[in-house]
């Protein structure tokens, strides 16, 4: 674990694993208000399969510590990038989920040279068209729960009522003593700001598409158009779950990114 600078960031990351191509490496970047700790289970069980890991939170989220209210999807993106060259990656998968897709479909476009494959999670081409709720945090545990409830399936929701619980009241500490709400905002207007180029470099890339049919935060026509921009593409949609694969089937997520890799 350690901190990178750059312009006016002190980027949090961890390196799991060897980074000198003896094994197959995969850059991980989380969705909108998350940091890299809802990846240590994923990362736990990919480094058991010969996979290393980079792990890194985004601007305004996690241990990152960023200065200025203003920042951009570019911005975050060449954080990582500048990363990459700090801890000397020549070559890396790079998955991204939810805002952290864009983020690396970004990346993919800008520096496809260190790029080997793009794995798209719950995600889109174009974040300003997703209609999500732009209202601040509350702090009010219920109401958290409330609008966690869309990033998950209706049967999940109803089998699983006590972690989504948890989860509220997790945020509503994180509302009531810190800046949750602020940097919240802060990423849902970079989000808001960006408009993407449709993708060039990034066309041919080798692209897995993971997106569950009950998403009701980012619609599966979003993974289905994402699979016509990306040309040699594979979508693989995972029927009845919503958002957050990584908390309603972790294991299938797992599972299938480590097989992608090292196909």
């Amino acid at each position: 674990m350690a901190y990178f600078s750059r312009n006016h960031t002190e980027l949090w990351f961890e390196t799991i694993g060897a980074f000198d191509g003896s094994n197959p490496l995969i850059t991980l970047i989380n969705g909108h208000g998350r940091s890299s700790s809802d990846f240590r289970l994923m990362a736990k069980f990919l480094f058991e399969n010969g996979i290393s890991v980079l792990l890194v939170d985004n601007r305004a989220a996690g241990q990152t510590k960023t200065e200025g209210e203003v920042f951009s999807i570019e911005d975050m993106a060449e954080d990582v990038a500048a990363l990459w060259n700090h801890v000397g990656v020549k070559r890396t998968a790079l998955l991204g989920i939810s805002m952290g897709g864009v983020i690396a479909q970004r990346l993919a476009e800008c520096h496809a040279s260190k790029v080997s494959k793009l794995i798209l999670v719950s995600t889109c081409f174009s974040p300003a068209s997703v209609q999500s709720n732009r209202d601040p945090w509350p702090s009010d545990i219920e109401l958290i729960a409330a609008r966690l409830a869309p990033n998950f399936s209706s049967v999940f929701r109803a089998k699983n009522k006590l972690l989504i619980q948890a989860m509220a009241k997790n945020i509503s500490t994180q509302v009531l003593s810190g800046s949750f709400a602020v940097d919240s905002a802060r990423q849902r207007r970079a989000m808001d700001a960006y408009r993407p180029a449709v993708p060039q470099q990034s066309k041919s890339l080798t692209t897995l598409i993971l997106h569950g049919t009950c998403d009701e935060v980012i619609n599966v026509t979003s993974a289905r158009e994402l699979a016509t921009l990306y040309q040699n593409s594979r979508l693989d949609l995972i029927e009845d779950v919503g958002h957050l694969l990584i908390a309603e089937c972790p294991k299938v997520l797992y599972q299938k990114v480590a097989d992608f890799v090292r196909e």
